[in-house]
């Protein structure tokens, strides 16, 4: 999985993708809760 770096770096070139954004910060969030 990428690391928020790369996520945002995305959302900077195609802010389309906020809704995929949200859903990666999501599950990112969760995998952090997980540890």
């Amino acid at each position: 999985m990428r690391g928020p770096e790369g996520v945002f770096m995305d959302l900077a070139t195609n802010p389309q993708d906020v809704k995929k954004f949200v859903e990666i910060i999501g599950d990112y969030m969760i995998e952090i809760g997980k540890r």
